[in-house]
Protein backbone atom coordinates (compact mmCIF):
# COMPACT_ATOMS: atom_id res chain seq x y z
CA UNK A 1 0.00 0.00 0.00
CA UNK A 2 2.50 2.54 0.79
CA UNK A 3 4.41 1.43 -2.49
CA UNK A 4 1.09 2.13 -4.53
CA UNK A 5 0.49 5.68 -2.53
CA UNK A 6 4.22 6.64 -3.14
CA UNK A 7 3.78 5.81 -7.21
CA UNK A 8 0.56 8.15 -7.32
CA UNK A 9 2.52 10.92 -5.28
CA UNK A 10 5.65 10.66 -7.93
CA UNK A 11 2.93 10.81 -10.61
CA UNK A 12 1.29 14.10 -9.44
CA UNK A 13 4.60 15.57 -8.60
CA UNK A 14 5.40 17.62 -12.07
CA UNK A 15 2.04 19.62 -10.81
CA UNK A 16 2.98 20.13 -7.35
CA UNK A 17 6.60 21.07 -7.47
CA UNK A 18 7.41 24.90 -7.74
CA UNK A 19 3.95 25.62 -6.41
CA UNK A 20 3.50 28.28 -3.52
CA UNK A 21 1.17 28.68 -1.12
CA UNK A 22 0.55 31.70 0.62
CA UNK A 23 -2.61 32.42 2.85
CA UNK A 24 -3.79 35.20 5.39
CA UNK A 25 -4.71 33.81 8.75
CA UNK A 26 -7.61 35.62 10.35
CA UNK A 27 -9.59 34.83 14.02
CA UNK A 28 -12.93 35.73 15.77
CA UNK A 29 -12.54 35.74 19.49
CA UNK A 30 -16.59 36.65 19.65
CA UNK A 31 -18.12 34.37 16.66
CA UNK A 32 -18.34 37.42 14.70
CA UNK A 33 -15.41 40.12 13.76
CA UNK A 34 -12.50 38.42 12.35
CA UNK A 35 -9.05 39.88 12.97
CA UNK A 36 -5.42 39.26 11.65
CA UNK A 37 -3.58 36.41 13.26
CA UNK A 38 -0.77 34.98 10.80
CA UNK A 39 -0.02 33.40 7.88
CA UNK A 40 0.93 30.20 6.12
CA UNK A 41 3.34 30.05 3.48
CA UNK A 42 5.87 27.43 1.92
CA UNK A 43 6.49 25.66 -1.40
CA UNK A 44 4.90 22.04 -1.87
CA UNK A 45 7.85 20.09 -1.84
CA UNK A 46 8.56 16.13 -1.79
CA UNK A 47 10.56 14.92 0.93
CA UNK A 48 13.55 12.56 0.88
CA UNK A 49 10.75 9.99 2.44
CA UNK A 50 8.19 10.46 -0.47
CA UNK A 51 5.32 12.78 1.48
CA UNK A 52 4.65 16.22 1.19
CA UNK A 53 6.85 18.90 3.16
CA UNK A 54 5.30 20.77 6.16
CA UNK A 55 4.16 24.61 5.13
CA UNK A 56 5.08 26.91 7.91
CA UNK A 57 2.52 28.72 10.50
CA UNK A 58 3.69 32.30 11.38
CA UNK A 59 1.32 33.69 14.49
CA UNK A 60 0.98 37.21 15.66
CA UNK A 61 0.82 37.80 19.20
CA UNK A 62 -1.94 38.43 21.09
CA UNK A 63 -2.58 42.26 22.42
CA UNK A 64 -3.75 43.12 25.61
CA UNK A 65 -7.49 43.01 23.93
CA UNK A 66 -7.38 39.61 22.49
CA UNK A 67 -6.48 37.75 25.82
CA UNK A 68 -8.95 39.50 27.23
CA UNK A 69 -11.44 38.93 24.68
CA UNK A 70 -10.13 34.83 24.81
CA UNK A 71 -10.62 34.96 28.36
CA UNK A 72 -14.14 35.06 27.94
CA UNK A 73 -14.30 33.16 24.96
CA UNK A 74 -13.36 30.11 27.29
CA UNK A 75 -15.58 31.57 29.94
CA UNK A 76 -18.62 30.97 28.06
CA UNK A 77 -17.43 28.10 26.24
CA UNK A 78 -17.11 29.33 22.79
CA UNK A 79 -15.68 28.28 19.89
CA UNK A 80 -12.60 29.46 18.42
CA UNK A 81 -13.03 30.12 15.10
CA UNK A 82 -9.68 30.50 12.73
CA UNK A 83 -10.46 31.14 8.55
CA UNK A 84 -7.60 31.46 5.33
CA UNK A 85 -8.01 32.86 2.61
CA UNK A 86 -5.74 33.12 -0.83
CA UNK A 87 -6.19 36.85 -1.20
CA UNK A 88 -9.17 39.34 -1.89
CA UNK A 89 -12.32 37.73 -2.58
CA UNK A 90 -13.49 36.05 -4.55
CA UNK A 91 -10.77 34.04 -3.62
CA UNK A 92 -11.71 31.00 -1.44
CA UNK A 93 -11.85 31.35 1.87
CA UNK A 94 -11.09 28.34 4.19
CA UNK A 95 -12.60 28.00 7.86
CA UNK A 96 -12.00 25.87 11.07
CA UNK A 97 -12.84 25.64 14.72
CA UNK A 98 -12.71 23.95 18.16
CA UNK A 99 -13.71 24.86 21.43
CA UNK A 100 -11.43 27.74 22.67
CA UNK A 101 -10.77 25.62 26.26
CA UNK A 102 -8.77 23.23 24.09
CA UNK A 103 -6.70 25.71 23.22
CA UNK A 104 -5.85 25.88 27.03
CA UNK A 105 -5.46 22.67 28.31
CA UNK A 106 -2.00 21.28 29.26
CA UNK A 107 -0.49 19.56 26.42
CA UNK A 108 -2.45 20.04 23.41
CA UNK A 109 -0.52 21.41 20.06
CA UNK A 110 -1.98 23.44 17.72
CA UNK A 111 -1.33 21.43 14.40
CA UNK A 112 -3.56 22.52 11.60
CA UNK A 113 -3.45 20.51 7.95
CA UNK A 114 -4.00 21.85 5.03
CA UNK A 115 -5.84 19.79 2.16
CA UNK A 116 -4.47 20.90 -1.74
CA UNK A 117 -5.69 19.78 -5.29
CA UNK A 118 -2.97 18.06 -7.16
CA UNK A 119 -2.15 21.61 -8.77
CA UNK A 120 -1.31 23.32 -5.71
CA UNK A 121 -4.60 25.22 -5.04
CA UNK A 122 -6.19 25.28 -1.12
CA UNK A 123 -9.01 22.83 -0.45
CA UNK A 124 -9.38 22.83 3.24
CA UNK A 125 -8.03 23.70 6.37
CA UNK A 126 -8.59 21.68 9.65
CA UNK A 127 -7.06 20.68 13.06
CA UNK A 128 -4.69 17.56 13.07
CA UNK A 129 -5.60 16.86 16.55
CA UNK A 130 -8.89 17.71 18.01
CA UNK A 131 -9.45 17.72 21.93
CA UNK A 132 -11.72 15.43 24.12
CA UNK A 133 -15.72 16.75 24.48
CA UNK A 134 -14.80 16.62 28.57
CA UNK A 135 -11.36 18.64 28.44
CA UNK A 136 -11.41 21.05 31.33
CA UNK A 137 -9.84 24.80 30.54
CA UNK A 138 -6.16 25.18 31.93
CA UNK A 139 -5.41 27.55 34.95
CA UNK A 140 -3.33 29.56 32.37
CA UNK A 141 -3.71 31.58 29.50
CA UNK A 142 -3.30 30.79 26.13
CA UNK A 143 -0.23 31.68 24.33
CA UNK A 144 -0.07 30.40 20.62
CA UNK A 145 3.32 29.27 19.38
CA UNK A 146 4.74 31.92 16.96
CA UNK A 147 5.84 29.18 14.30
CA UNK A 148 4.51 25.85 13.81
CA UNK A 149 4.44 23.20 11.27
CA UNK A 150 0.85 22.74 8.38
CA UNK A 151 0.72 19.19 7.55
CA UNK A 152 -0.03 19.01 3.64
CA UNK A 153 -2.56 15.96 2.16
CA UNK A 154 -2.79 15.88 -1.42
CA UNK A 155 -6.40 13.40 -2.54
CA UNK A 156 -5.89 10.01 -3.13
CA UNK A 157 -5.49 8.38 -6.14
CA UNK A 158 -8.48 6.31 -7.62
CA UNK A 159 -8.16 2.84 -7.84
CA UNK A 160 -6.90 0.89 -11.62
CA UNK A 161 -9.69 -0.93 -12.86
CA UNK A 162 -8.13 -4.25 -14.49
CA UNK A 163 -8.98 -4.65 -18.20
CA UNK A 164 -8.77 -8.06 -19.80
CA UNK A 165 -6.10 -8.31 -22.27
CA UNK A 166 -8.58 -10.12 -24.70
CA UNK A 167 -12.14 -8.61 -25.13
CA UNK A 168 -14.86 -10.70 -24.85
CA UNK A 169 -16.92 -10.93 -27.59
CA UNK A 170 -20.43 -10.05 -27.97
CA UNK A 171 -22.53 -13.11 -28.20
CA UNK A 172 -20.54 -15.12 -26.29
CA UNK A 173 -21.83 -18.36 -25.05
CA UNK A 174 -23.31 -18.02 -21.12
CA UNK A 175 -21.52 -20.25 -18.36
CA UNK A 176 -23.69 -23.94 -17.89
CA UNK A 177 -26.39 -23.99 -15.92
CA UNK A 178 -25.36 -26.54 -12.86
CA UNK A 179 -27.60 -29.76 -12.93
CA UNK A 180 -31.16 -30.22 -11.16
CA UNK A 181 -30.38 -32.11 -8.46
CA UNK A 182 -33.15 -35.12 -8.58
CA UNK A 183 -35.03 -36.57 -6.02
CA UNK A 184 -33.60 -39.15 -4.05
CA UNK A 185 -35.09 -42.71 -4.75
CA UNK A 186 -36.64 -44.78 -2.79
CA UNK A 187 -34.59 -47.55 -0.94
CA UNK A 188 -35.44 -50.87 -1.96
CA UNK A 189 -35.98 -49.05 -5.77
CA UNK A 190 -34.04 -49.92 -8.43
CA UNK A 191 -31.45 -47.28 -10.10
CA UNK A 192 -32.52 -44.84 -11.96
CA UNK A 193 -36.00 -45.06 -11.09
CA UNK A 194 -37.80 -42.50 -8.67
CA UNK A 195 -40.36 -43.47 -6.19
CA UNK A 196 -43.77 -42.35 -7.62
CA UNK A 197 -46.16 -40.31 -5.11
CA UNK A 198 -49.27 -42.87 -4.70
CA UNK A 199 -52.93 -41.71 -4.21
CA UNK A 200 -54.35 -42.34 -0.35
CA UNK A 201 -56.68 -45.62 0.01
CA UNK A 202 -60.13 -44.74 -0.24
CA UNK A 203 -62.49 -45.13 3.10
CA UNK A 204 -64.16 -48.28 3.59
CA UNK A 205 -65.85 -47.50 7.63
CA UNK A 206 -70.02 -47.50 7.36
CA UNK A 207 -71.78 -44.37 8.33
CA UNK A 208 -72.25 -45.26 12.17
CA UNK A 209 -68.03 -45.92 12.05
CA UNK A 210 -67.30 -42.62 11.02
CA UNK A 211 -70.47 -40.84 12.71
CA UNK A 212 -70.66 -42.70 16.04
CA UNK A 213 -69.58 -39.76 18.44
CA UNK A 214 -72.78 -37.72 17.13
CA UNK A 215 -74.70 -40.67 17.15
CA UNK A 216 -74.74 -41.79 20.51
CA UNK A 217 -75.98 -38.67 22.14
CA UNK A 218 -78.96 -38.22 20.06
CA UNK A 219 -79.64 -42.13 20.49
CA UNK A 220 -79.51 -41.40 24.18
CA UNK A 221 -81.74 -38.71 24.45
CA UNK A 222 -84.31 -40.76 22.27
CA UNK A 223 -84.03 -43.34 25.00
CA UNK A 224 -84.63 -40.84 27.77
CA UNK A 225 -87.87 -39.20 26.07
CA UNK A 226 -89.45 -42.57 25.40
CA UNK A 227 -88.15 -44.38 28.84
CA UNK A 228 -90.40 -41.45 30.60
CA UNK A 229 -94.00 -41.95 31.87
CA UNK A 230 -97.05 -39.87 31.25
CA UNK A 231 -96.71 -37.44 34.16
CA UNK A 232 -92.95 -36.41 32.89
CA UNK A 233 -91.13 -39.09 35.53
CA UNK A 234 -88.97 -41.91 34.97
Amino acid sequence: MRGAALVALLALLPAVLAQHISLQLEHSLDGARFTPAGRISGNLEIDEDGSLAALALQRDALSTAEEEAFAQLVKGDGMYLLRASAGAPPAATLLTALPARCLTTPGFQELLQLDASPAGRPLALSYAAGCCSMARPGPRAWAPARTAPVAVRLPAAAPAIAIPAKPIEQGAPAAPEPPKRQPAAKEGAKAGEVEEKLPPPPDTRTWLQKNWIFAVPVVMIIFNMLSAGPGGKM
